[in-house]
């Protein structure tokens, strides 16, 4: 098998607990040739654990170790300009969510992509997830019949909720959002991650192509003793998918998880007649998790553009708009009104986030 050589560039939450393992089994297909961190004794010490060079300057390592794709995984408010440098040196780009905070920014990276010729992939991780893949499998069979109305309720947030419902509606276009935002105090404080005594709550009713109806909720704090359990759902008008259930006229069925003797994930079925499968091509690395399955595609799909000189499977035309609708929603509850999609300028929200930015840095998140 043909290798491409990978630099993991960001080795914090996301990067050493998500990627690294991944990047460290696929060794049939990625040649792993460094590590890039600005926390020096945190790079040193995962690269000396991996066996693999690290570095703590993003230009130094493009120099010296000559990789054909960066694996970004900074966080988000660094992407596009992490993800410019790369480009400049001819390196493909596989990027972690967001593909950016907002859309000058996305547009930011996108541009420097397209202008040093270079692949650019973003890592959205939900709709890779096996049962995610299974679910989009149910839908393109026809079993629900057509798709009419789909649901996130505090499942994911922001940009990932979009993926699955941009997923659901088959990817057709979103025409508007309608969203509000409210917060009331709780009686008693909510830990997630932190002591929390007031709730915030966003709204959305976001209108496909076709008259798809896309409800989307988030809370914070998002796991609550106090709420209903987080799902998604699907209806159609012969049926509906609720989370990993199949509600049809006559009977459930629920979504199969089938493992190999190693315990392996091999495929994910809904026992129908045909059956409805979903085959895990990443069972030979021992990849079971979804996350473990989404970042591996991420990966591959990187791989193959650059070898192919192919577009990529996602991509950063499908990553932004996820990230335009997820901008649309906090437009439309900032201002509370509806939003047309797609944008046609930089919104309030945007502005706002920019702000945010310059404040904290002392420079515009688009200066060059």
């Amino acid at each position: 098998m043909e290798k491409v050589k990978i630099a993991l560039v960001g080795v914090g939450n996301r990067g050493w607990y998500a990627h690294l393992p991944i990047i460290t089994r696929m060794t049939d297909a990625l040649d792993f040739v460094a590590i890039c961190d600005l926390d020096a004794k945190r790079a040193q010490e995962i690269g000396e654990s991996v066996g693999v060079p690290y570095y703590f300057n993003l230009e130094e390592m493009l120099a010296k170790a000559k990789p054909d794709i960066a694996d970004i995984c900074t966080p988000g408010e660094t992407h596009h300009l992490v993800a410019k440098t790369v480009a400049e040196h001819g390196v493909s780009i596989l990027c972690e969510t967001p593909i950016a905070i907002t859309l000058p920014c996305a547009d930011f990276m996108i541009s420097a992509a397209q202008k040093n010729g270079v692949k650019l992939e973003v890592s959205e991780n939900v709709w890779r997830f096996a049962t995610e893949r299974l679910k989009a499998e149910i839908i393109r069979s026809g079993i629900i019949s057509k798709v009419v109305r789909t649901y996130n309720h505090r499942i994911w947030g922001a940009y990932h909720s979009m993926n699955a419902l941009r997923t659901y509606a088959a990817f057709r276009e979103a025409k508007s959002v309608w969203a509000l935002k409210t917060q009331n105090s709780l009686d008693h404080p909510i830990t997630d991650g932190r002591p929390m005594t007031t709730e915030t709550f966003v709204h959305a009713v976001i209108t496909f192509e076709d008259d798809i109806l896309a409800f989307y909720e988030q809370l914070s704090p998002r796991n609550s003793p106090l709420r209903r359990k987080p799902h998604t759902e699907v209806e159609g008008t012969g049926g509906s998918i609720v989370d990993t259930d199949v509600h049809l006229v006559d009977k459930k069925l629920s979504l199969k998880r089938i493992t190999n003797d190693a315990g392996a994930l091999e495929r994910m079925a809904l026992e129908t007649d045909p059956a409805v499968v979903w085959e895990n091509p990443f069972a030979q690395y021992g990849f079971s998790g979804d996350d473990q399955i989404a970042v591996a595609t991420g990966l591959w799909s990187i791989r193959k553009a650059v070898l192919e000189d192919a577009e990529p499977e996602y991509g950063s035309t499908n990553a932004r708009k996820d990230q335009e609708i997820a901008m649309a929603i906090g437009e439309s509850s900032l201002i509370s009104k509806k939003v047309e999609l797609p944008l046609k300028s930089v919104t309030t929200y945007e502005q706002n986030i920019h702000a945010n930015y310059e404040r904290q840095y002392g420079r515009s998140p688009l200066e060059d």
